[in-house]
């Protein structure tokens, strides 16, 4: 059974939605398209571009729906998607920085944590009542205020490093190469900072279940995040092709 959507939820899943997943499978392409350039960096950061994408397309198969079950289950993976997603902009940064000290990351630290990470993450699917639809939440999703804190830990959790690592580069760059790559360095952490800030003000949305604070923040969000994977990639992008 399908759940008849209003027009601020229409715009926001079918217009709004679509043209942020549209942007972001644009920017893996062009990450990914070209077999002779590609490198472990490219192939890293295209990481953060699919899983959103994931976390989008899961947004909008669930959106009309009405099975408690079925819907809680695509949430789930949306909010794994999500945040997964974040696990690149880390690995990247690590990756970055060892490039200026003109080290190897070790392989084996990239998959350590990245399966950490999965094997965290795929906890939200057991949080009892963790994730809740229904018609008293208008098929929307509602998550328990114990899910909230635990993904907002492991978000801050895979923050320190990038803060630092962020830091560590800035003056690395500072130091050994032109202005204008401290200036694009200074664009993607402006960038992961604005994405970082939209999913959390996102996961505080389906706590608090707010319809007007839905509306208001919709918009506002979704320029953040759209604005902040551009920002990232301003840097990404000319970099790759120096």
């Amino acid at each position: 059974m399908l759940y008849q959507l209003d027009p601020a939820r229409i715009f926001q899943v079918y217009i709004f939605q679509l043209f942020a997943i549209s942007i972001c499978i644009i920017l893996a392409f062009i990450l990914l398209h070209n077999k002779a350039q590609r490198s472990r960096r490219k192939l890293v950061f295209s990481g953060y571009y699919l899983f959103t994408t994931v976390a989008g397309l899961m947004n909008i198969i669930y959106a009309p729906l009405t099975d408690e079950l079925l819907n809680s289950i695509l949430y789930g993976i949306t909010l794994f998607s999500e945040y997964y997603a974040a696990v690149f902009i880390t690995l990247f940064s690590l990756l970055m920085y060892y490039s200026l000290k003109d080290k190897e990351f070790p392989t084996r630290y990239q998959i350590m944590y990245s399966v950490i990470y999965t094997i965290l993450l795929l906890l939200v699917f057991l949080f009892p009542q963790g994730i809740v639809f229904s018609e008293t939440t208008l098929w929307k999703p509602t998550i328990s205020f114990a899910l909230f804190v635990f993904v907002l830990v492991l978000h801050v959790s895979m923050s320190i490093p990038l803060v630092f690592y962020s830091y560590k580069i800035f003056h690395i760059l500072k130091v050994q190469t032109d202005e204008i790559y401290v200036k694009r360095w200074t664009h993607f952490i402006i960038g992961w900072i604005l994405i970082y800030g939209y999913m959390d003000v996102l996961l505080l949305t389906n706590l608090l279940n707010n319809e007007l604070f839905r509306i208001l923040f919709t918009p506002v969000g979704g320029v953040l995040m759209i604005v902040g994977s551009l920002l990232i990639f301003s840097f990404l992008g000319r970099k790759f092709k120096k």
